[in-house]
């Protein structure tokens, strides 16, 4: 996971995340447009079941210029500021990022049923495939931009209840991708909306349209796209319609085969749990997922989200399913829990008994003992943590116990409980080499960090052997310290950290807590205190790909997000005093953007904003980060679906 996973900061204009703020460091020259700035509002703002709506992930070819303004352009049209955002577009000079941010806004535009501007905008598109191929694809569907633009509208014409123009605008898409993926999108939505006459012809169009790409990994990953937006709408049927098809056009993959439907079966149970339709659920698990482990994973799925409706019985028939122990230990694991949740303490109990795993029903009765002190029956959640024979799992149940009593305001029952945790701890009845032991130790020292014991939570992290436990122990302490506002000695004991990474991503979590009690003096005192020669490999979760962060980069970083983060909190003048600070050029004019972006509901805002855009624009201009080579392919799609 990578390091800045946890560093998020948001406000009304613009949501960033250091994680999409990493492509624009100076060690990641060669990546020029960053990932779409995610909107403001709910994520889900970016999901579509069609695939023809961009999502800008990583793009090589623009200048720093094109860049920045490819990027606000769709941070303000996620807003709503579609006229700002189109005469933004109108400067980029390169064509391609132009097309490709033009078909972001038909397709924001669209959605806010602006159908007439959409098609203007769209209109005004031309397919650069009509001039010859490209040198390389930059999406499965390639560069046809109008034709995608038209297929976005064709889309939202028809969730808006418009099957008529949305036919006919198809009418124009002649794609040899495009053109099936939109009529099987056509055909769900209509048939969603109890259209199913107009519907049919559609699908077999699409069907026999797209049997020329058996086997075509991203013609697949287009049809995923589309099943995974109707899921989300509850459009079941035309899913599982188009999930068949999956299966069929697939043929010549099966592993490709199994890893998808089972995708698309664990979606579709989910939703029919949802939506309280158990029986339907089940049976489409037992059609769908084939054997082993997808199989084991939508049943446990489907048990635990049935038990948490309160169906306990189907959950538990469901749970006998199950044919590999372990997994049917975790199902009733979570049916306990379930019922823990749901006050049936004496029902959990039996349940937790039939787990033939001790440690499975150890924590399964550590679920119920729980609910039960923070229900105000301590006296029986200690009963059952005397009952158990094992020390180091009647540690695991005190240890819980601790917890829901500072939860509950007892601090001095919390102590007692974390020292009887202790005393086992040292007596020789748990062995050193026990498996459950440094997890015990790990959560004894951060539940007496919870309670303020500080020199006792560190003298239990001294005890852990692990040296990485230790390590990951440490930085959770110091995060406990300075959210107590003991910001020197949190840090101090982050320093203490001996793996780099750790220590870094301890004091990047830090930095994370200072900027949002306000406390900017310390948390700049910090980020300017990483070392220029520091190098640290950084696992992305997105692309798979390990990249090396150094310390300007990480300063270029964490200064943009202060600066953002103070713009949004109305202090602009300090938030421009700390953007000046970016070594990196690049990242600077991505920072100042973001900032004329926030500016826009600010008193005074246009002028705000005209002000940042054009010091951000003089910045990118001086960028020394030049384009990649003609010709050269991009490290990772422009468009994915």
């Amino acid at each position: 996971m990578s390091l800045f996973h946890n560093f998020r900061f948001s406000g009304t204009g613009v949501a960033l995340t250091l994680t999409s703020l990493m492509i624009l460091m100076p060690g990641l020259q060669g990546l020029g447009v960053a990932q779409m700035p995610p909107s403001a509002t709910s994520p889900d703002k970016l999901d579509r079941s069609h695939p023809s709506k961009p999502r800008f992930s990583y793009f090589n070819i623009c200048t720093p210029e094109d860049s920045l303004l490819a990027n606000l352009a769709a941070a303000l049209a996620n807003i709503g500021q579609y006229d700002r955002a189109l005469q933004l577009t109108t400067e980029i000079q390169d064509a391609t990022p132009k097309s490709m941010v033009q078909v972001y806004l038909v397709a924001e535009l669209a959605q806010a049923q602006n159908f007439d501007l959409a098609l203007t905008v769209a209109q005004a598109l031309r397919d650069m495939n009509d001039s010859g191929p490209p040198p390389f694809s930059l999406s499965p569907l390639g560069e046809n931009f109008q034709q995608q633009a038209l297929a976005v509208i064709s889309f939202e014409l028809a969730a808006a209840g418009q099957p008529e123009k949305a036919l006919s605008l198809a009418e124009k898409i002649t794609d040899k991708t495009m053109r099936p993926i939109l009529l099987f999108s056509l055909a769900a939505q209509l048939e969603s909306q109890g259209n199913l006459r107009q519907a049919e012809p559609l699908y077999s169009e699409a069907k026999r349209l797209l049997k020329q790409y058996q086997g075509n990994f991203q013609v697949v990953m287009l049809l995923e796209s589309t099943t995974d937006g109707l899921i989300k709408r509850g459009q079941i049927e035309p899913a599982l319609k188009i999930a068949q098809f999956i299966e069929e056009l697939q043929q010549t993959s099966r592993d490709r085969v199994a890893y998808g439907n089972n995708q698309i079966a664990l979606q579709v149970v989910t939703k029919l749990v949802e939506m309280g339709q158990y029986d339907r659920a089940l049976q489409l698990t037992q059609q769908m997922s084939g054997k082993g482990f997808g199989r084991e994973y939508l049943l446990i799925k489907l048990v635990t989200e049935s038990s948490r409706n309160g169906q306990i019985e189907f959950a538990l028939q469901t749970s006998r399913l199950l044919q590999d122990k372990l997994w049917r230990a975790m199902a009733v694991r979570n049916i306990t829990v379930a019922l823990a949740e749901q006050q049936e303490y004496d029902r959990a109990l039996e349940v937790a008994e039939t787990i033939p795993f001790l440690d499975t029903q150890v924590y399964a009765q550590t679920a119920v003992a729980y609910r039960l002190w923070k229900r105000g029956q301590p006296d029986r959640a200690l009963k059952l943590a005397e009952q158990i024979p094992e020390p180091e799992f009647r540690a695991v149940m005190l240890n819980s116990l601790a917890v829901a009593a500072l939860e509950t305001g007892q601090p001095e029952k919390a102590d007692s409980l974390l020292r009887q945790v202790l005393k086992l701890l040292d007596s020789p009845e748990i062995p050193p080499k026990s498996y459950e032991k440094p997890q015990v130790q790990r959560e004894l020292a951060l539940n007496w960090a919870k309670l303020g014991q500080y020199g006792q939570a560190l003298k239990v992290t001294q005890m852990i052997r692990q040296p990485n436990v230790k390590d990951r122990v440490l930085g959770l302490v110091a995060l406990e310290m300075v959210a107590a506002k003991r910001y020197d000695q949190g840090l101090q004991v982050a320093r203490t950290i001996r793996e780099q990474r750790m220590e870094t991503e301890a004091l990047i979590q830090i930095t994370t807590l200072l900027l949002k009690a306000g406390e900017y003096d310390r948390a700049l005192k910090l980020i300017n205190g990483f070392p220029d020669n520091l190098r640290i490999n950084d696992p992305d979760e997105f692309t798979n790909i390990t990249r090396i962060v150094t310390g300007p980069e990480l300063k270029s970083t964490l200064l943009g997000v202060t600066a953002v983060m103070l713009q949004q909190q109305g202090q602009a003048d300090q938030a421009l005093q700390v953007a000046e600070q970016i070594p990196d050029s690049f990242t600077k004019a991505m920072i100042l953007g973001a900032m004329a972006v926030t500016a826009i509901e600010a008193p005074q805002g246009s002028e705000q904003m005209a002000a940042l855009l054009s010091k951000a624009r003089q910045v990118a201009r001086s960028s020394q980060r030049p384009p990649s080579k003609k010709g050269a392919p991009p490290p990772f799609a422009c468009l994915s679906p």
